[in-house]
C-alpha cells in the first residue's frame, strides 16, 4: 500500500522508548525498598517489556504487541502482553471497539462458541471441568466463556482472525501459558482490505 512502515525501525524506537524508563524502574525499585510501597506512579514495575511484534493492517492501522514479565516476588513473575493499534491516517490509537460494529451481546455469543470449541478440542490447556459426569458441564462452560467475554478483552489482529487471548490462571494454569481462540474476521463483520 502508499504507507509503507520500516518494521525495524519502528521496533527499535519503541525498544529504545522502553529501555529509556529502565532508569524510572530502577528509581521506583529503591522507592519500594526505601519505603516498602511505591509512593510515586511508575510506568512499568520492571524494565521486562519489549516490542513483539509490529503488523499492518490493510493499509489503515497498525498493530504493536507488547511482551512484558512483571515479577513481585515468589516462583515465579507474570507475563503479560499488550496490543495497541493505531490509526495511519491521523497516529491516533484506536481499539477493537472502534473496528468493531456489532453489539456486546453479539460478541460475547461469538467468543463463546468459539472458546468452547478451542476448549473441547484442546482439554489439556484448560482447567478440567468441576464435575465431567455433569451432563450440563459444557453448558456451564460456555455461560461462563458468555460472561465472561467483553468487548474489551484482550486480542490481537493476527492475518483473518482476531485472536482472543486467555491469561495464564484465566481458563487454565500457568503452565499452559497464554490461551489463543482464534476467531476468523468474516465472522466479526471486520474487512481491512475495503
Amino acid at each position: 500500500g502508499g504507507n509503507h512502515v520500516d518494521e525495524e525501525k519502528l521496533k527499535a524506537y519503541f525498544d529504545e522508548k522502553i529501555a529509556s524508563n529502565e532508569e524510572a524502574a530502577i528509581a521506583s525499585k529503591n522507592e519500594f525498598l526505601e519505603y516498602g510501597y511505591f509512593p510515586g506512579l511508575f510506568t512499568f514495575s520492571t524494565n521486562d517489556e519489549n516490542v513483539s511484534s509490529v503488523q499492518l493492517l490493510g493499509d489503515k492501522y497498525l498493530q504493536i504487541g507488547y511482551n512484558g514479565y512483571d515479577y513481585f516476588g515468589g516462583a515465579h513473575g507474570m507475563p503479560y502482553h499488550t496490543y495497541m493499534i493505531y490509526s495511519l491516517d491521523t497516529a491516533n490509537e484506536i481499539t477493537f471497539a472502534d473496528l468493531y460494529s456489532g453489539t456486546q451481546e453479539e460478541f460475547a455469543k461469538i467468543v463463546a462458541d468459539y472458546s468452547l470449541e478451542s476448549y473441547m478440542n484442546n482439554e489439556e490447556l484448560y482447567y478440567p471441568p468441576f464435575d465431567e459426569n455433569d451432563s450440563n458441564y459444557e453448558a456451564d462452560l460456555y455461560q461462563q466463556f458468555l460472561d465472561g467475554a467483553t468487548i474489551e478483552m484482550q486480542g490481537y489482529f493476527d492475518g483473518d482472525n482476531y485472536v482472543i487471548e486467555y491469561a495464564p490462571y484465566e481458563y487454565g494454569p500457568y503452565a499452559a501459558g497464554f490461551i489463543e481462540v482464534p476467531i476468523p474476521l468474516s465472522k466479526l463483520g471486520i474487512n481491512f482490505l475495503e
